[in-house]
């Protein structure tokens, strides 16, 4: 299958081929009981493209940490790429899908960004109610586990 993964260290995007996305975790150094998903964009076929990060990688301290955007979401490490059919099943990413890449070279820079509105500032809310914005430490309840 195909997948792209993203390294905000190295200012890589790459292409790459897996046997499944098991496969492409390695690939990415990704571990698969750390992570979470989103959705980056959706396609005009049902589909979406797709992506996986480590889950607290906005918890590590910025200094410690490599950041990239797509479109005005913020990634914090590496990242893998997938495309999902509108079932959530996945399906190679189409090759031809362009996926535009902003490389920060430090948190100074995201913070420009996110002060200009190109990007936004991740947020961890409940009921509405901001409890976590980056690039504070990590709460309490999530500090341990990154």
């Amino acid at each position: 299958m195909k997948f792209a993964i993203i390294d905000p260290q190295a200012k890589a995007f790459d292409r790459i081929e897996a046997a499944d996305v098991v496969a492409a975790y390695r690939q990415a150094r990704l571990d698969p009981m750390r992570t979470d998903h989103g959705t980056l964009m959706l396609l005009e076929n049902d589909h979406r493209v797709c992506y996986v990060v480590y889950e607290f990688g906005f918890f590590v301290p910025p200094p410690q940490q490599h950041y990239c955007a797509i479109g005005e979401r913020l990634i914090a490490g590496r990242a893998l790429l997938y495309e999902a059919d509108r079932y959530g099943r996945t399906v190679n990413l189409d090759d031809a899908i362009g996926i535009d890449v902003t490389w920060f070279k430090s948190a100074d820079e995201v913070e420009i960004a996110i002060a200009a509105g190109a990007v936004i500032r991740p947020e961890l809310a409940v009921n509405g109610e901001v409890i976590w914005a980056w690039p504070q430490p990590a709460p309490p309840e999530f500090a341990e586990r990154v």
